[in-house]
């Protein structure tokens, strides 16, 4: 490490989120780590609260994601070194006192300070395309291979043309406007943090994430000189930029030639069929092929479809989808969707007879047949004739009518028809059951008294 590296490093401030198990109560956490990292542990019951912490302080939250053993451990912004320091003993501490599995993830918040270095540009101004064509994400993905493929980690190599259906290969010049880029939460690097002046990382977590220090200082080194190195430069492009992007722009002529007209997209498709108002008449078909195009075009690209039937019902202006295969559904919005196979961020849906599975299901309605497995389902009812397993159940005032295998119901309303297994955790009513008592995790017991309907 050369001198110019090392003074970039000690400008960085940083601050952690460790998701985490123990079999301790919070309280004993705070108690036996407080001393370890020397700081000041503040006890929270809510779970995401927005608390907010001074200098030297660490706040310990219940994260019901991942049950009621599940524990975030939040620091605030540190220096560098001091950062590092403290990393290392929470992972050590970790790796004495706890434990981490799949569902547990590492964010590490970074910034600058100001005063300890000469930025040209400020880090809530970084080009975010120059910041994607240069970054390299399998240094990241060679540490944590298995998050590679997560829900809330997406990969921000993610370029697409503002103008979807007008293509352009010779390129001399890269102008940032004709893009669209990744900027919401679940992405590698959550760019929706760069209002603040800070981003946050979340590639990093899994299943004994707190056995590989070294891999998290190499990454925390490897973005905080990578991120430099960019605002120092934040508006040339390099050749191997300009190379990056044309590459990006082969694969998207690609998908431009297929939807030039009805005949090159059947030509390039074969196993994608289409209907207006369930009829396969051709020229109907081509009528309404600009619209259907638009709804053709997202699942293709954004959620990697290349089988399935889409339906448009020119009454209602909504569209059906039928018999699909969608394995990278980013996001899949606003559809009716009839016995598919979906993994992906599923948003505004009526689902029947799906399996799903390694998704965040989101204001939308399952209505029957569908099997969800290790997903999360937020603010969607779950009637009757549905099976959730080992999912994360966020329902609010929700019905959930049912079959429940494992996982965990942090809300809802259980309805009378569902099926709640021995082995899920119903966190709010054991909550009120147990009068809030922080146990670590719920008894029983307490479940039984709740007087749910098992299998």
């Amino acid at each position: 490490m050369n001198i110019q590296e090392q003074k970039i490093l000690n400008s960085l401030v940083i601050g952690f989120e460790f998701e985490i198990y123990s079999n301790l109560t919070r309280k004993e956490i705070a108690k036996s780590i407080g001393p370890v990292i020397k700081k000041k542990i503040i006890i929270g019951d809510v779970y995401h609260s927005e608390t907010p912490l001074s200098n030297g302080e660490v706040k310990l939250e219940p994260d019901f994601s991942g049950g009621f053993k599940m524990t975030e451990i939040i620091t605030s912004p540190m220096p560098y070194t001091e950062a590092i320091a403290v990393m290392t003993k929470v992972l050590g501490w970790i790796r004495d006192n706890g434990y981490t599995d799949e569902k547990c993830a590492l964010h590490i918040n970074i910034s600058f300070d100001e005063f300890k270095i000469d930025l040209k540009n400020k880090l809530m101004f970084v080009n975010k395309l120059k910041y994607i064509l240069g970054f390299d994400e399998q240094f990241i993905y060679d540490r944590f291979p298995k998050r590679k493929n997560s829900m809330y980690a997406r990969s921000i190599n993610q370029i697409l043309p503002i103008n979807k259906f007008v293509f352009n290969e010779n390129i001399a010049q890269i102008h940032k406007e004709n893009y669209r880029l990744p900027n919401e939460k679940y992405y590698g690097i959550n760019f929706s943090k760069l209002s603040k002046n800070y981003f946050e990382v979340r590639y990093c977590g899994g299943r004994g994430y707190e056995k590989k220090a070294h891999d998290l200082v190499q990454i925390i080194n490897y973005i905080g000189t990578f991120t430099y190195n960019t605002l120092q430069d934040n508006y040339t492009y390099s050749d191997s930029d300009l190379a990056r992007l044309k590459l990006v722009i082969v694969d998207h002529k690609k998908v431009v030639s297929s939807f030039s007209d009805m005949e090159a997209f059947f030509y390039h498709y074969p196993n994608i069929k289409l209907f207006v108002d369930l009829r396969g008449d051709s020229q109907v078909i081509k009528t309404f092929y600009p619209a259907l195009r638009e709804k053709l075009f997202d699942l293709i690209v954004n959620c990697g479809m290349r089988k399935g039937m889409l339906n448009y019902d020119a009454d209602v202006g909504k569209y059906q989808l039928k018999d699909a295969i969608i394995q990278k559904g980013f996001d899949v919005k606003e559809l009716e969707i009839f016995d598919s196979k979906i993994q992906g961020n599923i948003l505004g849906c009526d689902l029947y007879r799906c399996v799903i599975s390694n998704s965040h299901v989101a204001d939308s309605n399952l209505y029957n047949g569908n099997i969800v497995t290790r997903s999360k389902i937020i603010s969607t009812p779950f009637h009757a004739y549905n099976e959730a397993h080992d999912c994360y159940i966020d329902n609010k005032k929700n019905v959930i009518n049912g079959k429940v295998v494992a996982g965990i119901i942090r809300s809802g309303e259980i309805g009378p028809l569902a099926k709640v297994s021995k082995e899920t955790e119903v966190i709010e009513q054991v909550l009120k059951a147990n009068d809030k008592d922080d146990k670590g995790a719920p008894s029983t017991k307490g479940k039984t008294e709740l007087g749910i309907n098992k299998n």
